[in-house]
């Protein structure tokens, strides 16, 4: 593998409680054949539970973005993109016209993939952020590697389970989607992106079961969801408890659309505490069959 490809890894969110994850997956990506860029992080005293100011942690983002680099892997997520979204709208006439590279990683730094999926056109990979990528399966870090370096043009999530009765006719889709949370707070923003054309996929973490049926009623009584070619969830809690109530409140709404015709899916291959297999933002998707069992299948575009 060709050692030119350079990844930058940045800290627009909390910073690692410790650098034996990130050490980690310093050592695998360098061994997979990638140069790595990562100024290790400690938090302030003046600015906990961040790194740095807004303004410091923006402008580590927009020299990542503006910088030779193929590929941006934010090191871990919790909160603080939003805060950054000031600063990265006033750096629009530079990034503009600046290098196209995957964004990659998930939970907050989902306003970063918005951001640049709308304003840039880039696509980007939903998947594990660079301090955790050593817990996933290695057919995951390998399925990212390949794509990064175009030796696989696609990614799959399969056994998709259907949860309506609408029938499947998604070919001609485009995947949108990230953190329920974050989803949420772009409508009514500029960083709102319409799903209309869209296969939305939705995760969230740690979330008991009437915040999680709360957040997918403002989709629903926005129309957002509405408008998907169809939409699937992923996991929405690591709570054993919560579980339960949570597929009920899924299920809901999966026959509440019924009525605009978007069939609803639920996959247990990504979300926070588990496999969180890589799902590509602005890619192309399909949704395959065989024998009732489904397939997401999102390709790169060119």
């Amino acid at each position: 593998m060709s050692k030119s490809f350079k990844i930058k890894v940045i800290t627009p969110s909390y910073v690692p409680e410790s650098d034996k994850g990130v050490l980690a997956s310093l050592d695998k990506m360098m061994n997979c054949g990638f140069k790595i860029d990562y100024s290790p992080r400690t938090i302030s005293k003046k600015y906990n539970p961040f790194w740095g100011s807004i303004a410091d942690r923006a402008e580590e983002v927009i020299g990542a973005m503006l910088g030779d680099y193929d590929a941006i892997w934010a090191v871990r997520g919790g909160y603080g993109s939003v805060q950054l979204m000031e600063y990265l709208d006033s750096a629009y006439h530079l990034l503009k016209d600046a290098k196209p590279k995957y964004l990659l990683g998930f939970s907050d730094i989902t306003y970063l993939h918005y951001f640049i999926h709308k304003n840039l056109g880039w696509q980007s990979i939903h998947c594990d952020n660079f301090k955790s990528i050593t817990e996933q399966d290695q057919s995951d870090i390998d399925a990212i590697t390949e794509f990064l370096l175009h030796t696989r043009d696609e990614f799959v999530l399969k056994n998709l389970e259907l949860l309506n009765g609408v029938e499947v006719n998604v070919s001609n889709s485009k995947v949108l989607g990230g953190n329920l949370c974050m989803m949420q707070n772009t409508i009514s923003t500029s960083y709102h992106i319409d799903s209309k054309g869209c296969t939305l996929f939705v995760e969230d973490f740690d979330e008991p079961w009437y915040r999680i049926d709360r957040m997918i009623y403002h989709l629903y009584n926005s129309g957002y969801i509405k408008n998907a070619d169809a939409v699937v969830f992923g996991r929405l809690t690591d709570n054993k408890l919560e579980e339960p109530r949570v597929y009920q409140v899924i299920k809901k709404f999966a026959k509440l659309l019924e009525s605009y015709n978007v069939p609803v899916f639920f996959s247990n291959e990504f979300g926070h505490k588990g496999q969180n297999k890589p799902i590509l933002i602005g890619g192309g998707a399909s949704i395959e069959s065989d024998d009732r069992s489904y397939t997401l299948v999102m390709r790169r575009k060119s």
